[in-house]
């Protein structure tokens, strides 16, 4: 461009006539005709033109015309020779002479101005060119900076450069948005200024460590005015020729929404540990809540009325202990479910007279449901202890009375998440909303809520399970729960439950009734699985009490050897048995000897036995450790009514 830039300014030069080349020639052939004027009145030896004509063909100086001054020498030439010839006096050959050294000199003057006139456009050129060249370098420039605002304006960080002085020499689009301040008055204002005293001092001391040459990789809290947000920082100092720090590079990423999701990954961590830890506990205190309460059931029966106080007391605490593991495996999601299509408004609206004697009558209970309820796929009486847990908890908020309202809806979820809560599957959803105007959760409280034995009550009123237990019932069920607080205001906790299919109609309740012992054939032969002695004691003990004939064994493979000898009306198998097969195994090559082999299993492990239930199609009935006799009765009758159909 600077080669090419002198030549077109030369072409445009000699292209075009400006006013002061016109002025410089009329001057020169004026200054000339006069001088030719002036020399026809002279003596042939004076020669008047001299000095005149050099000043004639000086006046080209001035013009941009390189061959002015030639042409000016000539016609001072011509008039000088013409002069000569047309004037008389003095000797011919030595004026000749004297005119002829003037010609020369003439043209020896027009070659220096002519090369004053190629020095001048040299200049001239070379001017235009520096002048291209910072243009084009200008503009480059321009562009440079245009190219590396638009990248950094495009970046998810914040990008700045501070000098030593900690004033802004750039700041990017996000850096703008951070502070609120536009990018114009960013730049030359002090960071105190910019970020204010609260976020400085919080930044100060990185300032001063980058400023002093150290390169700073750190993690900053920042304090905004939408609140505290969170940033990885990188401070880069910036040095001159000499080596000393110039300034610094900040570049910043906000990392607040990677923070909230790690802390709800290990939320979640958390309590998915503490329900295998539940899950994986849960056979082992079956086993001894089974023998407990079996014992002191048998013990009852043979017990006078005074020893039966005690014994009821005892089986009372028992029940509270079995209670417990209920809630913690629901929490855990590992308690087995029954889930079939529920009238949710029915089993809520059954409930009401229930909720006003449980709550007192300083809490008035208001139940809401449209007629178009949708039917939920739900286990019905694990609903019903959700419900009974949440009013629980409404009625110890509400310690001076107040309003419980009991609202369902139906819901289809725009996006795959309940508002303002987690992901939700595709699909319709029954909304059960329970609300009280009592004192509301703090947001301390509230983070902790469905954390297992978190309680704000005081030691011995509240197991901290009842949130959880609600909690794991609406995840098992394919739904979810969320709860809107407010201190003074009052709590909403909605449970999400998934929508039955269409067409699909709420089933009955069952015909059998607990609490009553069902009569059972006498003399049934029972074959006894159970790997825990205690467990497998009292298991005989209700059964002989059942009038069964009764062989227990504690492994799979005595199970099988007995089996191979003797036929047996019954088998009764735990699931998880500690060596060998499973019991479902048994029960699998059981049935294969004697199709018409009544099979029930039972377990302290819910998960396991839901599993390996689930995989025995002609086993229907599962008893879930601890079981009381008379449930151990209906198990049998069921079992042998279903085999018989």
């Amino acid at each position: 461009m600077s080669v090419n830039l002198p030549q077109a300014e030369a072409k445009r030069l000699a292209a075009s006539w400006s006013r002061q080349d016109w002025i410089c020639l009329v001057l020169g052939l004026g200054i000339a005709a006069a001088t030719f004027a002036g020399d026809r009145s002279t003596p042939r030896g004076v020669a008047a033109g001299v000095f005149p004509h050099f000043l004639a063909i000086g006046v080209a100086t001035w013009s941009t015309r390189r061959w002015m001054p030639f042409g000016l020498a000539l016609l001072a030439s011509t008039f000088t020779l013409v002069g000569f010839a047309l004037t008389e006096g003095g000797r011919f050959d030595i004026i000749l002479v004297n005119r002829l050294f003037l010609v020369a000199a003439y043209w020896l003057v027009a070659f220096l101005v002519f090369q004053k006139q190629s020095l001048d456009l040299r200049l001239r050129q070379s001017l235009v060119a520096r002048v291209a060249g910072t243009d084009q370098r200008s503009r480059e420039l321009a562009q440079g900076e245009s190219r590396l605002r638009l990248i950094t304006d495009r970046l998810p960080a914040l990008v700045a450069y501070v000098g030593a002085d900690e004033r802004y020499r750039f700041a990017n689009k996000a850096y703008e948005e951070l502070v609120e301040v536009p990018v114009e008055r960013i730049v030359g204002r002090r960071v105190s200024d910019i970020l204010g005293a609260p976020a400085y001092r919080v930044v100060k001391e990185n300032i001063n460590r980058v400023l002093a040459g150290e390169i700073v990789r750190t993690a900053v809290d920042l304090p905004t005015e939408s609140g505290i947000r969170n940033f990885r920082v990188f401070y880069l100092p910036d040095r001159d020729q000499d080596g000393a720090v110039a300034g610094f590079v900040l570049l910043a990423v906000d990392v607040s929404e990677e923070l909230a999701l790690q802390q709800q990954l290990q939320q979640t961590q958390k309590l998915e540990a503490i329900g295998q830890l539940s899950g994986g506990i849960a056979h082992d205190f079956n086993n001894l809540l089974g023998v407990i309460t079996g014992n002191i059931e048998m013990a009852a029966l043979h017990a006078g009325p005074e020893e039966r106080h005690y014994l009821d007391a005892a089986q009372r605490a028992a029940d509270r202990g079995v209670a417990l593991i209920f809630r913690l495996l629901t929490f855990a999601r590992r308690q087995p479910m029954h889930p079939a299509p529920t009238d949710v408004a029915a089993v809520v609206g059954s409930m009401e007279e229930l909720l006003e004697r449980s709550l007192g009558e300083q809490v008035r209970v208001r139940v809401s449901a449209p007629d178009s309820l949708w039917t939920a796929m739900v286990d019905a009486h694990q609903l019903e202890a959700a419900v009974l847990n949440l009013a629980l908890n409404a009625r110890d908020a509400m310690p001076e009375g107040g309003m419980l309202v009991l609202e369902m809806q139906n819901l289809t979820p725009r996006e795959q998440r309940a508002p303002g809560g987690p992901a939700l599957a595709p699909g319709d959803y029954v909304v059960l909303s329970v609300s009280d105007n009592g004192t509301g959760m703090t947001a301390e409280v509230l983070e902790h809520a469905f954390e297992p034995f978190f309680t704000t009550k005081d030691v011995g009123k509240g197991s901290g399970l009842g949130l959880p237990m609600v909690y794991g019932f609406a995840r098992q069920s394919g739904g979810t729960v969320t709860i809107d607080s407010e201190v003074g205001v009052g709590t909403t906790v909605r449970l999400y439950l998934p929508r039955a299919a269409a067409g699909s109609v709420a089933a009955e309740a069952d015909s059998v009734v607990d609490g009553k012992l069902q009569p059972i054939e006498e003399g049934l032969a029972v074959l006894l699985v159970e790997d825990d002695p205690a467990m497998q004691s009292v298991a005989t003990a209700m059964l002989e009490q059942l009038n069964c004939e009764v062989e227990s064994c504690n492994s799979a493979e005595q199970a099988l050897e007995i089996l191979g000898r003797r036929r047996f009306d019954l088998l009764l198998t735990d699931i998880v048995l500690a060596d060998g097969p499973s019991g479902y195994e048994v029960a699998l090559k059981a049935k294969e000897r004697s199709p018409g082999l009544t099979v029930v299993f039972m377990s302290g492990y819910a998960e396991s036995a839901a599993v390996h239930h689930r995989r025995l199609a002609a086993a229907r009935e599962l008893l879930e450790k601890p079981f009381k006799l008379h449930q151990l009765a209906v198990a049998i009758e069921r079992a042998r009514r279903t085999a018989a159909e």
